[in-house]
């Protein structure tokens, strides 16, 4: 993520930054969550293949030569046979049985740190089920897909939200230099992300609001409930829209209520200064907005702290190193199948005006 972040200051204007965020978060998703120490090159080699078979997730199912899902299709036997290769030349593989060696504690990188790729021979065990190269490899890309995918879209919507919010860029680069300032080597720590800079949070949760990538969460209710006067019978199955939630709540904030079919002022992305406002957040937790993006509850997105810490991460690295604008004349945001400008790729100039003390 360093490297990467780095890199957009170093090209100045990036076309396309709806791909460039993925390569932000991709790097974290190979180090910090796989737990593989690996080589520029080889980082950037999975993050290439990363990108054309996730590129096919979302693509119109029409397979032939050129399209995305062609190309997807083309790509995931290499890119599984990259993660199979990595995994055995990390762990080992067993002469006898062919499945990897299970890891000790001492093998983890970095020693004692919380390792998801450790954590599925555990998995793997408790099932009953073989570790070969190719089944830890194919769990590897689930994961890639995971931590990359829309947390790299949520980043995107960040980098627009910041550009368009007149000022706000100045102040959170001013936070940026206290914290710095005050805490030094710490300045990037786990505590310092999530506990000592209250705008950058605020920031990024009303980005989450105004611009959310997560439509719908899938759930089974375990008891009969009633809701608003509809029945849900035990075992049925839910799709909750998760902006919904928010929407309702955005009416009272307009103080009268929107005629049918009409976006809230505080939600309508296209009356920007009404809409998109860090210091709803900015406030007593008890008077703070909803925000469902990852959930709630037990069964919340079980990535929702790493994710939050690459976000955090990503542009606290961009503010201390510079400033940008953003070149697009019509800046409206859609959200399907992915968040993205409606005008086409994203295109973001950046200026190196490096804080005191960054790299």
């Amino acid at each position: 993520m360093d490297r990467a972040t780095s890199a957009l200051f170093e090209r100045g204007t990036v076309h396309n930054m709806d791909a460039e965020v993925r390569k932000i978060v991709m790097e974290a998703a190979i180090v910090a969550i796989a737990g593989f120490s690996l080589a520029p090159e080889v980082i950037a080699k999975i993050a290439g293949l990363a990108t054309t078979v996730q590129n096919g997730l979302f693509a119109a199912p029409i397979d032939l030569p050129g399209t995305k899902l062609n190309k997807a299709r083309a790509a995931r036997p290499a890119y599984l046979a990259l993660w199979a290769d990595l995994a055995r030349a990390r762990f080992g593989v067993d002469p006898a049985t062919g499945c990897l060696l299970s890891p000790s504690a001492e093998s983890l990188v970095p020693a004692g740190a919380l390792d998801p790729t450790h954590g599925l021979f555990h998995e793997f065990a408790e099932m009953g089920d073989a570790a070969t190269p190719e089944k830890i490899a194919d769990r590897l890309a689930q994961n890639a897909v995971g931590a990359s995918e829309t947390t790299g879209n949520t980043l995107l919507g960040f980098y627009i939200a910041i550009s368009r919010t007149p000022g706000l860029m100045a102040r959170l680069r001013v936070e940026q230099a206290e914290v710095m300032a005050r805490l030094g080597a710490e300045s990037l720590s786990y505590d310092a992300l999530l506990n000592k800079m209250p705008l950058l949070e605020a920031a990024l949760k009303e980005s989450q609001r105004v611009l959310p990538v997560s439509h719908t969460i899938f759930r089974r209710a375990l008891v009969d409930v009633e809701v608003g006067g509809f029945k849900i019978k035990k075992g049925q199955m839910m799709l909750i829209p998760p902006g919904t939630f928010q929407l309702l709540q955005a009416h009272t904030w307009d103080g009268k209520t929107a005629p049918p079919g009409a976006l809230p002022r505080s939600y309508d992305q296209r009356q920007w200064e009404e809409a998109y406002k860090p210091e709803r957040w900015l406030v007593p937790a008890a008077e703070q907005p909803n925000l469902h993006v990852f959930g709630y509850g037990p069964r919340k997105c079980v990535g929702m702290t790493v994710a939050n810490l690459e976000l955090r991460s990503a542009m606290a690295l961009t503010l201390r190193r510079g400033t940008w604008v953003m070149n697009n004349a019509a800046v409206h945001v859609k959200f399907m199948p992915m968040l993205s400008l409606a005008s086409g790729p994203t295109s973001i100039t950046f200026t190196k005006d490096p804080l005191p003390g960054a790299v």
